[in-house]
């Protein structure tokens, strides 16, 4: 994915089939949220349903270990007004309906 240092790269076969990524779930907010987690005695999270977004804290592409998704910390996402409709992009000065 493109980073601040980099804009122009994609690692090779990220769109493709067999990508391995390491995704960090927060099961604390899985157990609030009534998602049943079940640790094996190795310590891997078993997960019987799909995941929400707002679960997932990361994605990591592996073995290079960039970070391709991260959820916004709750304190920021609590400073954004619950009204925000739209958003505006910096670099081309367009504006964009959410929702």
């Amino acid at each position: 994915m493109p980073t601040d240092r980099r804009p122009d790269f994609v690692p090779a076969g990220f769109r493709g089939h067999g990508v391995d990524v390491a995704i960090r779930i927060d099961s604390k907010s899985l157990r609030h949220a009534g998602i049943s987690v079940y640790k094996t005695s190795t310590g891997v999270m078993l997960i019987g349903d799909e995941v929400p977004v707002e679960h997932i804290e990361w994605v990591q592409f592996l073995p290079l270990g960039l970070t391709i998704f991260k959820r916004i910390p709750y304190w920021r996402r609590a400073k954004i007004p619950k009204d925000l409709d739209t958003i505006r992009c910096h670099n081309s000065l367009s504006h964009w309906r959410l929702g």
